[in-house]
């Protein structure tokens, strides 16, 4: 099959200016899609469309607005300068087109004002009987008949009228959350019309705040930024630089590698260049074509790509040079470079496409994306590697023929090589029994849940300091969306009928639940209590209870509240576009929403409560879509691995039609792997929903060495390791540098969870450099010894 292949490429030698034409219009045409390409790069993207929570999030943004805020912190040292500040631009911002609606006041003048029908029933009936109980034991005081054996005849009355304990039970949650309590920090907090994770649109809202905010700041107040908005913009301002510094990098280190093997022919170079440059133009260009975009997985197309060309191309010149050698002319000796490397680098290049294409095993639409695109870029190298590189360089050559020189550079050190002399086969043993020994001590890699750890969250301290001087509310809640306004009612009643079972919600906020409970009881309670408080009753209390209870007294409410009586930023958060209420629940969690497996559990228990048919309620927010992050990769991470594997098997059986050949080819792979999951384990390392995908990139990348190694060895009849080694042991090494070259520009990058996956696939790969040029050696000396012994039987038996 792969002879096949190569024999279909190799006609595209015939026309060489067609070839280079063609390429040319197609990757000048790839320009304008790459343009277009959208940069989708926050963790509710990676979700697929099937998913709930995405699916409710695009529900709740067409309904509502934005998830999230961008939040202002103002500080200042004047809390009157600090106070008329904020009046000024919010009243600016409010008329902004962009903006849903602003938040600045909070609600506790509402609720202190209305305190007592909030407070459970219970509660009040406590403030009656205290009241009732007061009375009672003054009227027995001033009854001349009655005397107390027990008490003195000074002895204040045992009953107090003050309610501060039941008032300060109720009053703490209902603090001014978007300001200090002395004034000097004020919070503003800004919902946005559009989706959150619209990176245009949300720099255009974060731009627009901005320039209002100058026009009216003074110089004793200082201005901040933080919130769901402020977080997208700053990805983006991270990553599209780091993406871009990262590439250059690349396209640096991958030019200084052919610089040094091809410094001597810098003509070379340039036609190098063209078929890794247009591979990642085509690439992209089906990225546009396929889904739009860009997303933070598929980022690594871009340090995965180049590397894999330029494997492809090192080899194929290298093949190219040996027939060159052999006075060939180009023509020829790139025809028989074909056939001779080409099942091999097809092979390779297969094996990797296949094991890129099973990561889209793993239900998660950033990783799907990568498999696929990661997968076609693959074969796009390939295809270009024996079409495009072969076509320039018969152009190069029409005029004068140059010849490939090798690189003395470090040819004399692979001149010098020899191999150890001791026995390959103890050499193995020993490797062996070390590694299944320390693979006895080692146990699962854990998983690291945080995602503070993983995710390019913005680390602004100080404003966390600052918000944590105020009330105002540290974790985001999850996000109900119901189909009409009377099912939030439905559900507010389930959650209190398991309430004291929920280990992770702390609290539902649903507009049905926004008014007070039992207001006609209540009002009738308070009605009695004020008949109690005469103003003969108050002159027997304290001078403390007695002011205490005068200005209880003239904040009573003996009306019944109705929705049009709940302050407008209250009506705000649970009103649709189209003016209706009540449509949205918040649920507020009891830990933080960076621990992963909380965010599981939080999401397990909300799926408990239950539409009157049994259905779940539709949920969004971040600690929802994180525990489906993490539903959808981590049960299926081993689909992917294990596919991989079975795929490397079958394609190498297909290559060499001989299991013991396709023994020797994963061999080293698998120790290889063996020793990163020692080292993972010695060294620490918690696996991530992001670094965990470096496995199957690993496995892609990790048969190429072997195969060209044993396909080398396998094609001479008299041949040995030593004679391989020396033959192609230089280029291989180089190759597998340029695999390396990817994973420096991942560990570059500010994003942790990014960075995770660099330093797996460095660690991983440097593990699989060195297995190679181990095993490959001794097997093959091995091979030699077992050869040499055959012939002497056979030469003894003839004898």
């Amino acid at each position: 099959m792969f002879s096949l292949l190569s024999r279909i490429l190799k006609r595209s030698h015939q026309y060489p200016v067609a070839v280079v034409l063609l390429s040319l219009f197609i990757s000048s045409l790839s320009l304008l899609p790459i343009s277009h390409l959208k940069w989708d790069l926050q963790l509710i993207d990676a979700l697929p469309d099937f998913s709930l929570a995405k699916q409710t999030n695009e529900k709740f943004e067409k309904e509502f607005g934005g998830v999230g805020t961008l939040t202002l912190v103002s500080h200042a040292k004047d809390s009157l300068k600090n106070n008329l500040f904020i009046q000024k631009i919010v009243s600016e911002i409010k008329k902004s087109p962009l903006v849903n609606y602003v938040e600045y006041k909070g609600d506790s003048a509402f609720y202190t004002s209305n305190q007592f029908l909030y407070i459970h029933y219970d509660d009040l009936k406590t403030i009656q009987d205290r009241i009732k109980n007061f009375k009672k034991e003054l009227i027995l005081q001033e009854n001349p008949f009655w005397v107390d054996l027990v008490e003195e005849d000074d002895e204040p009355l045992k009953t107090s009228l003050s309610f501060q304990d039941i008032e300060a039970k109720y009053l703490k949650k209902i603090k001014n959350s978007y300001q200090s309590s002395d004034g000097l920090i004020k919070i503003v907090d800004i919902y946005p019309k559009h989706q959150i994770t619209d990176l245009k649109k949300s720099r255009a809202i974060l731009r627009e705040i901005n320039n209002i905010v100058q026009k009216e700041i003074l110089d004793s107040i200082s201005v901040y930024y933080t919130g769901e908005v402020y977080h997208v913009t700053q990805t983006g301002k991270t990553l599209l630089p780091e993406s871009k510094k990262m590439g250059y990098i690349t396209a640096f280190l991958i030019a200084f590698l052919l610089i040094i093997h091809f410094y001597r022919q810098p003509q070379l170079i340039i036609a190098s260049a063209f078929p890794i440059v247009f591979s990642m133009l085509w690439t992209l260009s089906i990225a546009y074509f396929l889904y739009g975009r860009i997303n933070l997985f598929t980022l690594l197309l871009a340090l995965i790509l180049p590397g894999h060309a330029c494997q492809q191309i090192i080899h194929l010149l290298k093949r190219y040079a040996e027939e060159r050698q052999q006075n060939l002319s180009p023509t020829l000796s790139l025809e028989s470079a074909i056939l001779g490397i080409g099942p091999a680098t097809a092979a390779s290049s297969f094996i990797s496409a296949a094991t890129f294409l099973s990561i889209s095993l793993i239900p998660l639409a950033g990783l799907q994306e990568l498999g696929i695109l990661a997968c076609i870029g693959i074969l796009i190298n390939w295809i270009l590697a024996n079409t495009l590189l072969p076509s320039i360089l018969i152009l190069f050559q029409r005029k004068k023929h140059f010849s490939i020189l090798k690189p003395k550079l470090f040819q004399v050190h692979f001149k010098a090589f020899r191999l150890p002399k001791m026995n390959p086969f103890f050499a193995l043993f020993f490797i062996f029994a070390i590694t299944l020994t320390l693979l006895a001590f080692i146990e699962v890699p854990r998983f690291e849940y945080d995602f503070s750890k993983t995710e390019n969250l913005s680390q602004e301290v100080f404003v966390d300091s600052l918000l944590y001087e105020t009330s105002y509310p540290y974790y985001e809640p999850a996000i109900i969306v119901f189909d009409k306004n009377s099912e939030s009612e439905v559900f507010y009643d389930e959650y209190l009928k398991l309430k004291n079972n929920y280990e992770t919600i702390s609290s539902v906020i649903t507009f049905a639940n926004l008014l007070p409970s039992q207001q006609e009881k209540k009002i009738q309670i308070l009605q009695e209590i004020r008949e109690e408080l005469t103003p003969e009753l108050l002159e027997y209390t304290k001078a403390s209870d007695s002011l205490n209870m005068i200005a209880l007294f003239n904040s009573w409410t003996l009306s019944e509240l109705n929705p049009n009586d709940l302050p407008l930023n209250i009506r705000h958060k649970f009103e649709s576009s189209d003016g209706s209420l009540g449509k949205f629940a918040f649920v507020f969690p009891k830990e933080s929403p960076y621990d992963g497996l909380f965010c599981r559990r939080f999401k397990k228990e909300l799926s408990e409560i239950k539409k009157p048919n049994g259905e779940t309620y539709s949920m969004t927010g971040t600690p929802i879509i994180r525990a489906e992050i993490l539903n959808l990769t981590l049960p299926y991470i081993h689909r992917s691995i294990i596919t991989a594997v079975i795929l490397i098997l079958f394609l190498t059986l297909i290559l060499y039609n001989k299991l013991s050949y396709t023994l020797f080819v994963l061999i080293a792979p698998t120790v290889s792997f063996i020793w990163l999951l020692i080292a993972i384990h010695f060294l620490g390392i918690k696996l991530s929903a992001y670094s965990a995908i470096a496995f199957p990139i690993l496995i892609a990348l990790s048969v190429d060495a072997s195969i060209q190694f044993w396909n080398s060895y396998f094609e001479y009849k008299k041949t040995s390791a030593a004679f391989i080694m020396n033959k192609i042991g230089l280029s291989i090494f180089i190759a597998q540098l340029a695999t390396l070259i990817g994973t420096y520009g991942l560990l570059l990058s500010s994003h942790n969870g990014l960075k995770s996956i660099g330093s797996i696939s460095l660690l991983g790969l440097l593990f699989i450099i060195v297995a190679h040029f181990i095993f490959f050696p001794l097997l093959a000396a091995s091979l030699d010894l077992y050869r040499q012994k055959k012939r002497n039987s056979n030469e003894n038996t003839f004898s």
